[in-house]
């Protein structure tokens, strides 16, 4: 089944759509974790129909998903040369802007850009000699609520300087995103 069914698509019924994803191998599929979550979440349905007497059986007892998790060509990681054309000579000067910081600190701590783009001075803390970033805030999911080590190379190029010469522990790290 398609994970994002297109408005074209509206008309479909449900086998035309499952049919759909496996003869376009551009269309993105659920995976099976992602199945399996909602079927979790349809079989907990049926077993409160069946306690409250509004169901005899649960159709979704017992019925998972297997196989590995979907591989989507369009996010292959980036090789070498897509490194070198990011960070080349297009990439612009430093600054305090959130244009040369966001993607250099994506790259060095793996972290989403909006993940990035929430911080505040107060997120980047230090315990034990270490610096990181405290990630919170409007993330992912749970697992998305973590410290991110600040590579040694970011304070080298002065990311440290850019968080103290923001001010007050409240203000964002970056302004007009």
């Amino acid at each position: 089944y398609p994970s994002r069914p297109r408005k074209e698509h509206s008309g479909l019924s449900f086998d035309e759509l499952c049919e759909l994803g496996q003869k376009q191998p551009s269309v993105a599929t659920l995976s099976p974790q992602s199945v399996n979550k909602n079927l979790a979440g349809i079989s907990a349905m049926f077993e409160w129909l069946k306690k409250n007497r509004l169901a005899t059986l649960n159709p979704a007892e017992g019925v998972k998903a297997e196989g590995k998790k979907s591989f989507n060509r369009s996010r292959l990681p980036f090789d070498a040369d897509d490194i070198r054309t990011i960070f080349g000579s297009g990439y612009p000067a430093p600054s305090a802007n959130a244009d040369y910081w966001l993607p250099i600190l994506a790259y060095f701590t793996g972290c989403r850009q909006e993940e990035l783009a929430q911080l505040t001075v107060a997120a980047v803390k230090k315990h034990e000699g270490v610096t990181y970033l405290d990630i919170q805030g409007n993330v992912k999911n749970v697992s998305s609520v973590r410290p991110v080590p600040v590579h040694s190379r970011l304070v080298g190029l002065g990311f440290l300087d850019h968080v103290r010469s923001r001010g007050q522990s409240d203000r964002l790290l970056f302004d007009r995103l």
